[in-house]
């Protein structure tokens, strides 16, 4: 998230900063059990989405960790 906000994007008359939201998805592989896979999948991504706009409305320029 630094890293990219300590670049700065020329657009040939100015220079832009950027910023990144991410929403982030952390299990542990320990125990990890499941019936269908597509199923745990979606819910996986579901998590991570939801993740990522909590982060984008709530001020944007952050990372917010699921639940």
């Amino acid at each position: 998230m630094h890293a990219i906000a300590d670049n700065r994007v020329d657009t040939g008359t100015e220079q832009v900063n950027v910023t990144i939201s991410m929403g982030v998805v952390s299990e542990s592989g320990e125990g990890l059990q499941f019936d269908d896979t597509k199923e745990y999948l979606r819910e996986l991504f579901a998590r991570a989405d939801t993740a990522l706009y909590m982060a984008k409305n709530n001020g944007r320029n952050r990372v917010v960790i699921a639940r």
